[in-house]
C-alpha cells in the first residue's frame, strides 16, 4: 500500500528539496508536489513542515558492544576520577549484583577530566568495590583499568610479566591496574565468560532500538563473537527474516590471518546471498592503537612522550597478504589506522591494489586521523575510502597538538581537505567509543568544536565541513562505502525508503540547532521504526 509523506522539506541531495514523497513496498516511488503524491497513495503521514533527510548510515561502529555497554556502567562524559567512582558505586547500589560478579564499564577519557588529567588506576577502582572484579575500558577501547581483585583473579599479581609494557607496573613492581591492547583482551577473556547466542541477540536488539531513535537506519559494524566471525552475521540474518531487525546491517568481518579468511569465504555463512537488510561486508583488521592511549603508530616520537612511537598491531607483511587474499576472494579490506605511520603502511599496500580497476573492491582506512598533505594526496590518487569519525574532535582537539605537534595537527582530521581532493568519505561514530548520535557527530564536523562549544571559532577552522557535504557523507557516502549507493542513501525514486524526520532545520539554522536536533520519526523500508515527541 502506497504511503504519502507530505508537508515536509525532503532533502534530495545537491542542495535540492521536495515537499512530498510516496513510498511503497519499501522503496521511494514518487518525489513531487503534494497533489501528485496524494493522488498516488492510499495512506498519508503529515511531517509537520519539518526537514527530512535520508536515514543515517553509521559507516563504522560496534553494534554488539554498544548493546553490551547499555547494560554496564556508563562512563562516557565523566569529568573526574571522583565522578567515575560515584557512577560505579551508584551502579552497584542500583543493580545489587552478587558478590564476585564482574562489573564492566566503558567510555572514560582522562583528557575530559577537569583538573588533574591522569589515567585511572587500581586504587581508584578499589574505592568502588573490593568484592567485585571491576574492568573499565577507556573510550578508545585500546586501554583498560581494573581493580586489585580483577588483577589477582586474572593471574596478573605477584611477579606477573610486564608483557612488553602492555601491563603497567608501579615502582614496587606491582601492576597499576592499567593494561593495553592484547593484555586487556586477555584479562577480559579470563574473567568474563563469553555470552551465549541468546544474550548476543538481546544485546543486538537493545542496540538497534537505541540507535534507531537517533534517525539511524543502517550500520556498518564490526562485532567480536565467541562463535567466530560468522556468528553475528547469522544472528543479523535471522532477525531480518523474522522482521525483528530495526536496522540494516553490513558486517565488517574481523580477520588477521589469510588462511582463516579463505576457509571462511568457502563457508555457507559467507556464501549466503546479501539482502537489503543484511550484507557480508569488507574484511577488517587493526594496524595500530589509539591517539589518546599513545598507541597509535607514528612516524616520529610522540611530542609529549619522547621515545614512544606507538604500537604496530599487525605487521605490514601480514597486512599485505591479508589484503591481497581478501581482494582475490572478491572482498574489500578496511584497516584501522590512526597514526601517520600506520596510514602510510596501509596505503603502501592498498595503492598497488587500486592500480587496476580504480579501487573497485572499496578498500579503505578507518579513522585516518593523523595525516599530512602527502598522505591525503595518496588517498586521492588511489581512491582509498576514508571512514572518519568527526565526533572524535570532541576530545581530541585538546590533546592532538600536544601528542603530535601543531604542524602535524594542522593537517590532521582534515575533513575539508578530503572533500576538496574528492576522497570518498563516509561518517561513523565508532560507537560505543563515542555516542552513536549523528547530530553530535555532524556538529563536530561543521564547527570543529566540542559539545560545549570549545574552542571558540573551532579547532583549525579551515577544515570545517559544509553541512550539506556532511549529511552526504553520512548517507550516500556511507552507502558508497558498502557498495549500495545505486539504491540506498538518497531520497530518490527506486531507492530504499529510509529517512529521518528532524526536529530542527539543520541546513539553514544556527549550528547549535544541529547539536540539539532529534529524529522525530525514523523510517526504514517505508515503515516507522521509531518516534519521539
Amino acid at each position: 500500500m502506497a504511503t504519502a509523506w507530505i508537508n515536509g522539506r525532503f532533502y534530495l541531495g545537491d542542495r535540492q528539496f521536495a515537499p512530498a514523497v510516496s513510498t511503497d513496498r519499501g522503496r521511494f516511488t514518487l518525489i513531487g508536489d503534494r497533489a501528485s503524491v496524494l493522488a498516488a497513495s492510499e495512506e498519508v503521514v503529515d511531517c509537520g513542515g519539518r526537514t527530512v533527510v535520508p536515514g543515517f548510515n553509521d559507516s563504522h561502529q560496534h553494534l554488539l558492544s554498544t548493546g553490551e555497554c547499555l547494560r554496564s556502567v556508563q562512563l562516557l562524559g565523566s569529568t573526574s576520577v571522583s565522578e567515575i567512582i560515584s557512577r560505579g558505586r551508584a551502579f552497584l547500589t542500583r543493580t545489587r549484583p552478587e558478590k564476585g560478579t564482574v562489573i564492566t564499564g566503558q567510555g572514560w577519557n582522562q583528557d575530559d577530566f577537569k583538573g588533574e588529567k591522569r589515567f585511572l588506576n587500581r586504587h581508584d577502582l578499589d574505592r568502588i568495590s573490593t568484592e567485585h572484579p571491576i574492568i573499565f575500558d577507556r573510550a578508545c577501547v585500546h586501554l583498560t583499568v581494573c581493580n586489585t581483585l580483577a588483577l589477582k583473579l586474572a593471574g596478573l599479581w605477584g611477579g606477573a610479566p610486564a608483557q612488553s609494557g602492555l601491563v603497567e607496573l608501579d615502582r614496587d613492581g606491582h601492576p597499576t591496574g592499567l593494561l593495553r591492547e592484547q593484555a586487556m583482551t586477555e584479562l577480559r577473556g579470563k574473567l568474563i565468560p563469553p555470552p551465549d547466542e541468546r544474550e548476543i541477540t538481546r544485546r543486538i536488539l537493545s542496540a538497534m532500538k537505541y540507535e534507531s531513535g537517533f534517525g539511524i537506519t543502517s550500520v556498518q559494524t564490526m562485532d567480536r563473537c565467541p562463535g567466530g566471525p560468522g556468528q553475528a552475521l547469522s544472528i543479523y540474518r535471522r532477525l531480518a527474516e523474522s522482521g525483528d531487525a530495526a536496522l540494516r546491517v553490513t558486517e565488517q568481518i574481523l580477520f588477521e590471518q589469510p588462511e582463516a579468511l579463505g576457509a571462511f569465504m568457502e563457508s555457507p555463512c559467507a556464501r549466503t546471498p546479501d539482502t537489503d537488510w543484511v550484507k557480508c561486508g569488507p574484511i577488517k583488521c587493526f594496524l595500530d592503537g589509539s591517539l589518546g592511549g599513545r598507541t597509535a603508530w607514528m612516524r616520529s616520537d610522540y611530542a609529549d612522550q619522547p621515545g614512544n612511537r606507538g604500537v604496530c598491531t599487525l605487521s605490514p607483511e601480514l597486512f599485505k597478504r591479508l589484503a591481497s587474499s581478501a581482494n582475490a576472494l572478491g572482498k574489500g579490506i578496511i584497516a584501522h589506522a590512526i597514526g601517520d605511520r600506520a596510514i602510510e603502511a596501509a596505503l603502501d599496500v592498498l595503492e598497488p591494489l587500486s592500480e587496476e580497476g580504480g579501487n573497485s573492491r572499496r578498500n579503505g582506512i578507518v579513522h585516518c586521523q593523523i595525516t599530512d598533505k602527502e598522505l591525503l594526496d595518496r588517498f586521492q590518487r588511489s581512491g582509498t575510502l576514508a571512514y572518519v569519525q568527526p565526533i572524535f574532535l570532541r576530545s581530541d582537539w585538546r590533546i592532538a597538538d600536544n601528542r603530535v605537534g601543531s604542524v602535524k595537527a594542522a593537517t590532521s582530521y582534515a575533513f575539508r581537505t578530503m572533500d576538496r581532493l574528492g576522497i570518498p568519505v563516509s561518517f561513523g561514530t565508532d560507537s560505543p567509543v563515542e555516542s552513536p548520535n549523528p547530530f553530535e557527530n555532524l556538529y563536530c564536523a561543521v564547527t570543529r568544536q566540542d559539545l560545549e562549544g570549545n574552542p571558540a571559532g573551532g579547532w583549525y577552522p579551515e577544515e570545517k565541513t559544509d553541512i550539506y557535504e556532511a549529511v552526504g557523507h553520512y548517507t550516500l557516502g556511507s552507502a558508497f562505502a558498502e557498495d549500495t549507493e545505486r539504491y540506498k542513501g538518497r531520497i530518490k525514486e527506486g531507492y530504499l525508503a529510509d529517512m529521518a524526520v528532524l526536529s530542527h532545520d539543520i541546513f539553514t539554522g544556527d549550528p547549535e540547532d544541529i547539536r540539539e536536533c532529534k529524529s522525530v520519526i525514523t523510517v526504514a523500508g517505508g515503515k516507522i521504526i521509531s518516534t519521539r515527541e
